[in-house]
């Protein structure tokens, strides 16, 4: 075999996997877009509970912010996990940013610190049920 079909070859196979990583790339694009309108749609639920006194029992106006309630729900996990004491306050401060950092090295992802998709995946109940 050639050089030039050697190298043509080797093309070819890196087209089909750049084609695989094309379409992983758009699933997990589709299942985001679908997870963020639930999201949405959960979060407008609570919203307008809380701000309706029959269905709440109480006059709380404040609204219920995804990034912040993500947040908080991850703090709740790492602490659980035994990534330190966390204040579940949906805010990523320094000892959350080393708890995550903690967390992704263990479970030998990319090292970011922050809450990123895989990190969350693992962060779910469902996936740590499984660990």
């Amino acid at each position: 075999m050639s050089d030039l079909e050697q190298l043509q070859s080797q093309v070819s196979k890196l087209r089909s996997e750049a084609d695989l990583l094309t379409q992983a790339r758009d699933l997990a694009q589709a299942e985001l877009v679908t997870a963020a309108t639930g999201m949405k749609d959960l979060l407008s639920h609570l919203n307008k509970s809380g701000n309706d006194v029959s269905t709440t029992g109480s006059i709380n106006t404040s609204t219920v912010d995804a990034q912040h309630l993500v947040t908080a729900t991850a703090q709740e996990t790492l602490t659980k996990l035994g990534y330190g004491s966390l204040k579940t306050d949906g805010i990523v401060g320094s000892g959350t940013r080393k708890a995550i950092t903690a967390f992704q090295r263990a479970n030998k992802l990319y090292v970011t610190g922050e809450l990123d998709a895989p990190t969350l995946r693992l962060l779910t109940p469902g996936k740590l049920a499984s660990q």
